[in-house]
């Protein structure tokens, strides 16, 4: 006796692995996974003490799948129902691309709180975007350490009535490690004369290394180069591509 059961997601091929919660009455519950692409699966299914068939026909496109599903009955069940609960979860490719993709808007987020909380002269959150050994190059000096960066580089800002602003472009990120990337980002400082006229100060760009400490992306080392100034020694340059 079969009992089956069909579902039709609208999904993009092998972007998705079926998930069965297989329930006999008495046993304890199954997992069956099985990725869409796969035609015809025997999976043997230990709490069940045997092989449960199940069945995938394509009846869609090649864009997408409709999946018909069919499960034996469990010859142990002694007549009892076998219920079958369908999920559907993404794959572990398409998961380690999303995962991807959250990390690069994490570190656009951390770059553009850079300049956005200290133009705001929040220093103390500011300060928080570096790791807790973190170092900032910049004027060729070194600041080591969250309480030095913030010190020394909030010494430096104006006050309220002369507000800087930095303007950046969009970053050049590459994804070195799980939790290690590097960054790239061009900047313009615009400050505001005693006219209130805003003018360009300075140009440059900024070269990080990123690490992720307890789940969240924070610069392990920024170090800034002013146009026309050359690269240091040991600072990665832009990717060619």
């Amino acid at each position: 006796m079969v009992e089956s059961t069909a579902v039709a997601p609208e999904v993009h091929r092998d972007e998705l692995a079926v998930a069965f919660d297989v329930e006999v009455p008495g046993r304890a519950p199954a997992r069956v996974a099985l990725p869409a692409h796969d035609r015809t699966s025997e999976l043997p299914l230990d709490p069940l003490e045997g092989a449960l068939p199940l069945r995938i026909d394509r009846l869609a496109p090649r864009s997408s799948c409709l999946l018909h599903l069919a499960l034996l009955r469990d010859p142990h069940c002694r007549g009892g129902r076998t219920r079958v609960r369908r999920r559907l979860y993404p794959s572990a490719r398409r998961r380690r691309r999303h995962r991807a993709m959250d990390d690069f808007e994490q570190i656009r987020r951390l770059v553009a709180l850079y300049a956005q909380l200290l133009d705001s002269g929040r220093l103390a959150d500011w300060g928080e975007l570096f790791s807790a050994e973190g170092t900032l190059r910049v004027h060729g000096r070194t600041y080591r350490g969250r309480d030095e960066i913030v010190r020394e580089i909030g010494g430096m800002q104006p006050g309220p009535d002369r507000p800087v602003k930095h303007l950046l472009l969009q970053p050049v990120i590459d994804l070195v490690q799980r939790d290690r990337a590097l960054a790239w980002t061009d900047m313009t400082v615009f400050t505001t004369g005693p006219d209130r006229q805003m003018s360009i100060a300075t140009m440059g760009r900024y070269h990080d290394r990123l690490l992720r400490v307890d789940g969240r992306w924070r610069f392990g080392e920024r170090v800034l180069v002013f146009s026309g100034e050359p690269l240091p020694e040991g600072v990665a340059p832009v990717p060619a591509r």
